[in-house]
């Protein structure tokens, strides 16, 4: 079992949060890396949320002050952008601005 950092369900897509876990695949997934467990955020957990359905999944690795995001497309979660400054998101509309974050 693993936990990002940050889940997010949109809406429509409620019913698959219950009261002890959430049953399905979220809209997105935010991790942010830890230098002790870079392997475990970067591959593991993206195989397993690229098998599990989830519709995009954001890597921000403040080390590399870097922003990656996973998309879903047909052959699953493909990188879509990374970025020092800015990425794109098609959930979130487009530009997100992460130089705030450094």
């Amino acid at each position: 079992m693993v936990q990002p950092d940050l889940i997010v369900v949109f809406a429509e897509h409620e019913s698959i949060v219950t009261r002890s876990r959430i049953v399905g695949a979220p809209d997105l997934l935010v991790e942010i890396v830890s230098p002790s467990n870079r392997r475990h955020d970067t591959v593991l957990k993206l195989e397993l949320y690229r098998r599990a359905g989830v519709g995009e999944y954001w890597i921000v690795d403040p080390e590399e002050r870097r922003m990656t995001v996973y998309a879903r497309s047909p052959e699953g979660l493909t990188e879509l952008d990374a970025g020092h400054d800015e990425v794109t998101s098609p959930l979130a509309g487009g530009s997100v601005a992460i130089r705030h974050l450094w």
